[in-house]
């Protein structure tokens, strides 16, 4: 604390204000007083590697899905499987999900999906050949920045501003229809297009449901998944991609969650009675 005298021999205590006179320098800063109201990592939430591990199951078996659904349009595009055979993969999803829903009694599945279905059905057709007139390479490019782009916004059960699962099932959507404009059989898009409507408009809801009440089910979700999407795709695709697929698990469900506890130590917000710095531009008129 810096006290100084004035001619009376009175002491005086060097304030922070800006409207008294005070027998200091004008850059004159009191250590005692210098910053005393900073704080820093206020509110920080310390994560264990567990939560961060269940949290990077859940972007895994997001991604995973993407890749399950690009290798069925990968075998209806090859002639692989057939319209039974796709009807009944969407058929055990949908009966799966419904179920769930039925139980918690909380979302009317069966009827909205079958609406839904409905209106895909009556603009199959029209869907199936909207971009005929474009490129297949040029499809397949947008096909994949719609999917990248989907992950990105995807709804994982946290809520930051730049969430917005309408938009990610809407990009997933689109990006369906772009593939099945490739197909030749009307059934088989209208199949294929039901299928992506499962899978990335109504299980996220229901796996954020699921996952928001028991925190240890995304590893056990991510397990089957990792092992489909990896064996398809070195049986559809390549086994290079395949392994790279694999690496891929290893980097964010295994590698990612301990960088971030580890990093975590070092994390430094600052806070203070202070208040951001604002530009704000106003016009008088004349």
């Amino acid at each position: 604390m810096h006290r100084n005298k004035n001619r009376n021999g009175d002491c005086h205590r060097w304030e922070k204000v800006l409207y008294k006179r005070q027998p200091f320098p004008d850059n004159h800063t009191d250590e005692t007083l210098f910053l005393d109201q900073l704080r820093t990592n206020v509110g920080l939430v310390h994560y264990s590697f567990l939560s961060a591990f269940c949290g990077a199951c859940v972007v895994m078996a997001h991604l995973d899905l993407v890749v399950l659904f690009l290798c069925c349009f990968e075998l209806v595009q090859s002639n692989a499987i057939g319209p039974l055979a796709l009807f009944w993969i969407g058929a055990v999803d949908a009966g799966v999900q419904n179920n769930v829903f039925r139980l918690w009694g909380t979302f009317s599945y069966i009827g909205h999906n079958s609406r839904v279905r409905i209106r895909i059905y009556t603009g199959d057709q029209v869907s199936r050949t909207l971009t005929t007139s474009i490129s297949t390479d040029s499809i397949y490019a947008s096909a994949i920045l719609l999917f990248v782009a989907s992950l990105v916004v995807h709804d994982y059960g946290i809520n930051v501003p730049v969430v917005s699962l309408p938009l990610s099932a809407n990009l997933c959507l689109a990006a369906s229809v772009f593939l099945i404009s490739r197909l030749q059989s009307d059934l088989m898009a209208f199949l294929l297009l039901a299928l992506s409507l499962c899978l990335f408009c109504f299980w996220p809801r229901l796996r954020n449901a699921l996952f928001d009440r028991w925190h240890l089910l995304p590893p056990l979700t991510l397990l089957p998944l990792s092992v489909l999407s990896t064996v398809a795709l070195a049986q559809l695709v390549e086994p290079q991609l395949a392994f790279m697929h694999f690496l891929l698990h290893l980097s964010i469900v295994l590698f990612c969650p301990w960088l971030f506890v580890r990093m975590q130590s070092i994390k430094s917000t600052i806070h203070g009675p202070w208040d951001e710095a604002t530009l704000r531009a106003s016009i008088e008129e004349k």
